[in-house]
């Protein structure tokens, strides 16, 4: 499965991920809108790893999405703490690129 960037009126092709809205831009996290050909616009509820997240459907059926193949692109980040300072669950995490260089 691969990240999509497409426009967003473009449907997405079958194994790719198109992401639809970022709470912070350049990161991925809970919270977060994906969209799948099968499952349609989903909410991202968990990410286990830089390829493999949790995400919820619309009708409230939960799915692990696995071989994401951003590896190579991107880095786990664990999060404490929100933008406003206040503490989070300590398994929280988000996806962001990886650093170049």
């Amino acid at each position: 499965m691969t990240a999509n960037s497409s426009h967003p009126l473009d449907p997405v092709k079958p194994g790719h991920i198109k992401i639809v809205r970022l709470a912070k831009e350049g990161r991925l996290a809970r919270g977060d809108l994906v969209e799948t050909a099968t499952l349609g616009t989903c909410e991202v509820t968990g990410i286990s790893s830089v390829d493999s997240l949790t995400v919820k459907a619309y009708d409230g059926s939960r799915h692990e999405l696995t071989g994401i193949g951003w590896a190579s692109r991107a880095r786990l980040v664990e999060t404490s703490r929100n933008d406003a300072g206040e503490s989070e669950e300590a398994d929280d995490a988000s996806v962001a690129p990886a650093p170049r260089g």
